[in-house]
């Protein structure tokens, strides 16, 4: 069956507009599930109410939508049972939609997506990195951070 004229349109958008819908629907999917394993807390405040409360600093993560090497992370690193248990030892992180969080974005001068800004219990900045990374880059990066943070407590 031909269509006609006034139904190309249609089916042109239609066919258009598919693969975005499958790539928005594939993103909130992912979204959904692929934080499973991480323990974000709910917002920054807590974060920091928190990590006072058991002597651990806050890692907040930055991403956005549309943002691919966000998306990888979210897919390939935070679901991940290794990455959950190391990073929470040392920190409370806050996962935070950088569109979401313009005062946030401003105070920790975050100039691009995934950023990474780990605090003491205070609020007081201690480190920032920009970028995706895998699993264990990210690990060590944080460890790093952790370990260099306690032994500037010990020397005090």
């Amino acid at each position: 069956m031909r269509s006609t004229p006034h139904e190309q349109p249609t089916s042109l958008i239609r066919k258009s507009f598919a693969p975005a819908i499958f790539m928005m629907l594939l993103s909130l999917i992912l979204s959904l599930t692929a934080n499973a394993q991480m323990p974000w807390a709910p917002d920054y405040q807590t974060a920091l109410r928190v990590a006072k409360e058991t002597d651990r600093l806050v890692l907040l993560h930055f991403w956005n939508d549309g943002c691919p090497p966000c998306a990888k992370m979210e897919a390939e690193v935070f679901p991940r049972q290794d990455v959950a248990e190391a990073i929470s030892r040392d920190f409370v992180p806050v996962s935070i939609r950088s569109s979401d969080a313009p005062s946030l974005i401003r105070q920790f001068e975050i100039s691009g997506v995934p950023s990474d800004v780990a605090l003491n219990a205070d609020g007081q900045f201690l480190a920032k990195s920009t970028g995706g990374v895998d699993a264990q880059t990210y690990i060590a990066r944080w460890r790093i951070v952790a370990q260099r943070y306690e032994q500037l407590l010990v020397e005090r």
